[in-house]
């Protein structure tokens, strides 16, 4: 189970917010989603928060 307060973030690969990028639990969940739209030749960055335990940047 995804715990309550737990946010997936995706962020454009040049590093910048989009409307409606993030999903997070408000309760205890199995899943978070975010549903997007790329172009040809665009990608994306995605992160957690809190950030897992012996996480490295």
């Amino acid at each position: 189970m995804i715990p309550v307060g737990f946010q997936l973030r995706l962020l454009t690969d040049d590093l910048q917010s989009s409307p409606n990028n993030q999903d997070i639990a408000t309760t205890a969940v199995e899943e978070l989603s975010v549903e997007v739209m790329l172009e040809s030749g665009e990608g994306l960055v995605w992160g957690v928060m809190p950030f897992p335990e012996e996480y490295e940047r």
